[in-house]
């Protein structure tokens, strides 16, 4: 857990906390400005880690943005392959992202 707050009139207030287990990972992130009573930040993520695979979805930028992501490690990570989805709501459209690598050898590797 770590926060901040500025020592003026108005300071503006962090926080974020995190906590997870070997193979789960949750955050959350939140700042607060007092000489406008908003919200200058909320965000918050959870991704989960396997030998083989790991995943994570994150709604950040003060709920504006969604982004999921999976990562397939083939072949004892010699090996390995990405999606990533991203949609933010203020904006029509989505993106997707593949994207993979391959090691040839210990000095080689192809993306």
């Amino acid at each position: 857990i770590g926060s901040s707050v500025s020592l003026n009139k108005h300071p503006v207030i962090d926080v974020s906390a995190t906590i997870g287990t070997s193979n789960t990972v949750l955050g959350v992130e939140g700042g607060y400005d007092t000489s406008t009573g908003e919200f200058t930040k909320y965000n918050v993520g959870v991704s989960m880690i396997k030998p083989d695979f790991s995943t994570s979805v994150t709604l950040a930028e003060r709920a504006d943005l969604v982004k999921a992501s999976y990562v397939q490690y083939l072949e004892k990570v010699r090996t390995t392959t990405v999606v990533e989805f991203a949609n933010r709501f203020s904006e029509e459209g989505n993106t997707l992202t593949v994207g993979g690598s391959c090691a040839v050898d210990d000095l080689t590797l192809i993306k």
